[in-house]
């Protein structure tokens, strides 16, 4: 999908609505991989060091797993299939698991920073103890927390469809993160009221007991698919071509070149 312009607030708030209907599709399916995702999170609280990094290692390659789940019920004439899903997986296997160590890399530095404000935070990252439940830094340390705030947006842009990109497009690493950046800063307004939706949902997902997150996070997921496929291109139609591993064109983060990387 190629646009001259960028999308406005309104098409932030239809990803959300796609993704609804997309989840709505097979609600037992999502049921049973929202629970496997609460189990995988659970055994990796038990290993307060070890299983952070390990879940931040894993998070593009799930992410990834779960975009090809959403594009095989997106695509009406393909039912839901495992073994299709695992193939694809598989071919991205390597460029996932790269983003996944980038990715922890970018959380453990923000952590570091944040430590220096908050000294408790470091807590999580010990054994046998988890992040406090309110650190309290003093004002002295509010512009460190701003600053590892201000450093957190771009690094969220940066991967944002960037496993999307991985699994879809066959891209690496590096070229992932500067489209994904570039299409969150190109299509800011319809990122930004996404984002302040998806968010709404959360605040309101936790209010029984946090049991809504068992609808919230596919819906989150759904979103996502759904704003990648608005942004780039449903994946394997005529028009998602490859985008090669080059710079962003400039002003246009949906636009793509028909040239293979």
């Amino acid at each position: 999908m190629s646009r001259s312009s960028p999308f406005g607030f309104v098409e932030g708030l239809r990803w959300v609505a796609a993704g609804f209907r997309l989840i709505w599709r097979r609600p037992l399916l999502w049921l049973s991989l929202t629970s496997l995702l609460f189990a995988v999170a659970l055994l990796a609280s038990m290993l307060p060091t070890m299983g952070n990094l390990m879940l931040y290692t894993l998070s593009p390659s799930i992410l990834g797993a779960l975009m090809l789940v959403c594009h095989r019920l997106a695509t009406p004439e393909a039912a839901p299939d495992l073994s299709a899903v695992t193939a694809a997986l598989r071919a991205s296997a390597a460029g996932l698991l790269a983003l996944g160590l980038v990715y922890t890399g970018i959380q453990v530095g923000l952590l570091f920073l944040l430590a220096t404000a908050s000294p408790e935070v470091m807590q999580g990252l010990a054994p046998g103890k988890g992040l406090p439940a309110t650190p309290g830094p003093d004002a002295d340390a509010l512009p460190m927390l701003l600053l590892v705030l201000a450093l957190s947006v771009p690094a969220t842009m940066l991967m944002w469809f960037s496993p999307a990109l991985i699994v879809f497009r066959g891209m690496r690493v590096w070229p992932a993160m500067r489209y994904s950046l570039a299409a969150c800063i190109f299509h800011w307004r319809a990122c930004l009221a996404n984002g302040v939706a998806v968010f709404l949902l959360l605040l309101l997902a936790s209010l029984p007991a946090m049991l809504g997150l068992v609808v919230w996070v596919p819906l989150m997921i759904g979103t996502l698919y759904a704003a990648y496929a608005a942004i780039f291109g449903e994946p394997g139609r005529r028009d998602d071509t490859r985008v090669p591993d080059a710079d962003p064109p400039h002003g246009d983060a949906g636009q793509s070149d028909n040239s293979v990387s």
